[in-house]
Formats: C-alpha cells, sequence, structure tokens
C-alpha cells in the first residue's frame, strides 16, 4: 500500500508540472502574440498617422474654413519645385553673366537661404494660401469668375504656347503631359489642385483689376529726369564728376562713362518720365521739390547709392500704364492686410515638426538632368 500511494504522489506531481509548463507556454505564446499586435498596432498607427491623419489635420483657420496639411505639403513641394527651376536657369545663366555674375549669384544665394529653413519656407506657403482664400471670398462676394477656357488659356502661356495658336496643339499638349507628370511625381497634386493653382492666380488678378477700378487715375505731375549713380563709397569721384557736370560737360556723355546704373547709362542715364511712388522717398523728395528744370545744386543719397540729378521737365501728363498697374497692386496689397487684420484666422503649430526635410540642391539637379 505505501509503494501505490508513492507511485500516485509522483505521478500527481509529473501531471501538476505537467499542467504548469503547459500553462507558462501557454502565457508565454500569449504575451508574445500581444507584443506583436502592439508593435503591428503602433507601426499601423505610425503609417496611419502619417498617410492618414497628418495630412487631414487642420494647419490654418480662415474664417472657419480649414487649410489641411495635405493641402499646405503639395503646395510646399510645388514651390520648391518652381524654385529649383529658377535655381537651375540662373546656375546656367551664370556662364554668360559677365559682369553681372555677382547679381546671379546673390539671386542663388536667396534661394538657397529660403530652401534652408524648410519651416519658415512652408510658412511662407501657409501664409499664400491665407491670402488665397481671403481673396476668393471677396472675389466670389463680387461676382468674379473663372472659366476653364481662362484656366486652360493660362496654362498655354505658362508652358511657353500662344493662346487660341491652333496650329500647335500637339506640341502643346505632350509639353503639357509631361509638365503635369513631373509635377505630380514631385507634388502628389492631382490635374484638378494643379489646374486651381492658375484659377486661383487669375481670381487675385482680377480681384486686383476690380478693386483698381473703384479708383480714378487722372492726370498727374510727373517729371523727366536723367541721373549719374555712384557707389556710396565713391564720393570723391561722384564730387569730381559733379563739378564737371556744373562746368558745362555733356551730362550724357558722362553718364555713360561714370554710370553704375547698368538699366540706364548707355542712354544718358535717362529714367524718363516720373510719377509720385515710382523712386525711393529721398530721390522723389529732391525732384519733385525743385521748382525748376536744370542739375540739382548737391548730390542725391538713396540707399543705392550718389546721383547726380539733372530735371529736363515737368508736366502734368497722364499716368504710365505700368505706374496705373502698381498703384492697383498697392490697392490691393492694402485691401489684402486690412481684411487679413479683420479675418479670424489662426495658425497652428503642430506641424513644424512634420515639415519636409531640407532639399538637396545638387541631388534634386542631377536628377532632373538624368530625366530630361
Amino acid at each position: 500500500m505505501m509503494v501505490r500511494r508513492t507511485k500516485q504522489s509522483s505521478n500527481s506531481k509529473n501531471i501538476n508540472k505537467f499542467e504548469k509548463d503547459k500553462i507558462y507556454k501557454r502565457w508565454l505564446l500569449g504575451a508574445t502574440a500581444l507584443v506583436v499586435v502592439i508593435l503591428f498596432g503602433l507601426l499601423g498607427y505610425g503609417l496611419l498617422d502619417k498617410y492618414w491623419i497628418i495630412p487631414g489635420r487642420s494647419v490654418a483657420e480662415v474664417d472657419g474654413y480649414e487649410i489641411s496639411f495635405q493641402t499646405v505639403d503639395q503646395h510646399t513641394r510645388y514651390r520648391r519645385m518652381q524654385m529649383l527651376d529658377q535655381y537651375i536657369a540662373y546656375l546656367d545663366a551664370m556662364k554668360y553673366a559677365g559682369e553681372q555674375r555677382n547679381q546671379v549669384q546673390d539671386i542663388l544665394d536667396q534661394i538657397e537661404n529660403e530652401l534652408d529653413d524648410p519651416v519658415q519656407h512652408m510658412r511662407q506657403v501657409i501664409n499664400e494660401l491665407i491670402n488665397t482664400e481671403l481673396v476668393i471670398n471677396e472675389a466670389l462676394s463680387r461676382n468674379i469668375s473663372v472659366d476653364d477656357g481662362e484656366v486652360d488659356s493660362a496654362i498655354r502661356l505658362f508652358l511657353g504656347f500662344v493662346v487660341d495658336q491652333d496650329n500647335d496643339n500637339n506640341e502643346y499638349e505632350e509639353a503639357y503631359r509631361l509638365y503635369f507628370e513631373n509635377m505630380n511625381l514631385y507634388t502628389d497634386m492631382d490635374e484638378d489642385s494643379f489646374r486651381k493653382l492658375f484659377r486661383n492666380r487669375l481670381f487675385a488678378e482680377k480681384l486686383q483689376e476690380n478693386l483698381g477700378e473703384e479708383e480714378e487715375f487722372g492726370d498727374e505731375e510727373q517729371v523727366s529726369v536723367k541721373h549719374i549713380l555712384f557707389s556710396l563709397d565713391n564720393l570723391d569721384q561722384a564730387n569730381d564728376v559733379f563739378e564737371r557736370v556744373n562746368n558745362g560737360e555733356d551730362f550724357e556723355a558722362l553718364a555713360v562713362e561714370f554710370s553704375d546704373d547698368e538699366s540706364n547709362a548707355a542712354i544718358g542715364g535717362d529714367l524718363g518720365w516720373v510719377a509720385r511712388g515710382e523712386m525711393v522717398n529721398s530721390f522723389e523728395q529732391v525732384v519733385f521739390g525743385e521748382e525748376e528744370t536744370g542739375i540739382v545744386p548737391e548730390l542725391v543719397a538713396t540707399q543705392y547709392g550718389l546721383h547726380i540729378v539733372k530735371i529736363v521737365a515737368k508736366e502734368v501728363r497722364p499716368l504710365a500704364e505700368n505706374v496705373v498697374n502698381q498703384r492697383k497692386l498697392m490697392i490691393f496689397n492694402n485691401w489684402l492686410t486690412e481684411t487679413k487684420n479683420n479675418s479670424a484666422i489662426e495658425i497652428f503649430d503642430w506641424w513644424e515638426s512634420a515639415a519636409p526635410n531640407k532639399p538637396d540642391l545638387q541631388d534634386m539637379y542631377s536628377r532632373i538632368q538624368q530625366s530630361e
């Protein structure tokens, strides 16, 4: 009887150990499965957050209208694409820039500096999208519309084709296809979003014209003026040439020889007819303040340098078209500033950590060259 009890006791212990091992293995498998589920859940949430939640989140609100991260991201990439095109064009222009190499390099530096700060770059795009929303709301309230034909014409001009010229349709359609495919690859914009870029620009142009029509641009006093420009650190030469002008030497010939203003030195420093608001304030005060024509009796200093100024004539005359357009743009900008100040606008800051990384200009340049 004692032997049988011992065997039974031993069997019971073995069964209990087997059951414990079984329970432990079951728990271990369950725990492992739970960890796997959690990991896949986190991975799934990360993908969901990246490709669904974040793109749909609001980056800014304008009077209740939400601007999504996806919209901002697409427009940021498109702006980058355009800036890269400019960068490449100016790099090519550098080969033939000659004396203007410094100016071209300044433009290249400006592009690089903007692209070096992705957050600031994206913030500028957000502000542009806010402006666009305000413009569209105002345009629609004034019954301003843009039709598909106008959008088509704007895209044709953008791609370098003459509007309504039938014999280049095949060439245009091929150029459109290539540009859109490249743009879509880089920005993920669909065709509706791409066309909307041009529609929004046309709304802004029409609103600017509409606002300008509310103002009258009549005849104004204008000044016909010429100048000889010297750098601010070239005072000795400026005084020397100024003395020669006052001694009766030919103004136009001296402008051709000495003026640093390359835009008009070859035509004797002629700036043409100038209306108020076209020139920097210090220059404008002098030319409109002088009652007599002739050489202004003192050198005129501006941020651009030292000027020897000759007032050729003064007349009340119609404003030039470019001046009228500048005035209309000023009216539009003033309207936009006032409207923004009176609108409910909120920009969130969560998106800064999700802003695209700084682009590698050389890498992007190489990839575009390979695709051409």
